[in-house]
């Protein structure tokens, strides 16, 4: 038996990385600009990607988070919940860390407690004043930039709010072609 043939070539479920991430090839060049700022020690504004359920927002901060890694820049990575202390899970060491360059990623991000998200606003305005290299890369529902503005006025300055949507046809196309050939499998799809 072809145990090959047993095998889904795609990824579906919550998060799971793909085996071919199609489309966002500019997103993932645009955060390569941020993650230089931090890798060399410089503050930069934090990103905030948001879209609906589905799009690939956690797919897209785990890809960071693989560059952010290749490129010796320390991260903690925390998913909030909606029915959790965010304040009890944090870890990051930024105290010994910011010199070098810190990022947070945060997953889920309207989850969290209007205090704790105004608590790491505050932190990260002060770290940038201070020119201290802590950047928030985050993902949320479309509400986040609302939530924000609502909890701190200069939010819109203090973040960059970059909309993940659904891939374009080639792309949606592409994520079906690529990950059936490595698997031997021929796709026909209309042009």
């Amino acid at each position: 038996m072809n145990m090959a043939l047993r095998i889904n070539p795609y990824t579906p479920g919550a998060g799971m990385v793909p085996r071919y991430l199609a489309g966002r090839e500019a997103l993932l060049e645009e955060v390569k600009d941020t993650l230089a700022y931090v890798a060399n020690g410089y503050a930069t504004r934090s990103l905030i990607y948001y879209g609906l359920r589905s799009v690939g927002k956690t797919v897209l901060l785990t890809e960071i988070e693989s560059i952010a890694q290749e490129n010796n820049i320390y991260y903690e990575h925390i998913e909030a919940m909606e029915n959790a202390s965010f304040m009890s899970s944090i870890s990051l060491k930024v105290g010994q860390k910011i010199n070098t360059g810190a990022i947070l990623f945060i997953d889920e991000v309207q989850y969290l407690k209007n205090a704790e998200f105004e608590a790491i606003m505050a932190a990260i305005h002060r770290c940038n004043q201070l020119g201290l290299p802590l950047v928030l890369i985050a993902a949320g529902l479309p509400k986040i930039a609302k939530i924000a503005g609502d909890i701190k006025s200069y939010a819109e300055r203090l973040f960059k709010f970059i909309p993940v949507d659904k891939l374009q046809e080639d792309d949606a196309k592409q994520a079906l072609i690529q990950p059936a050939k490595k698997l031997l499998i021929n796709l026909f799809l209309d042009k």
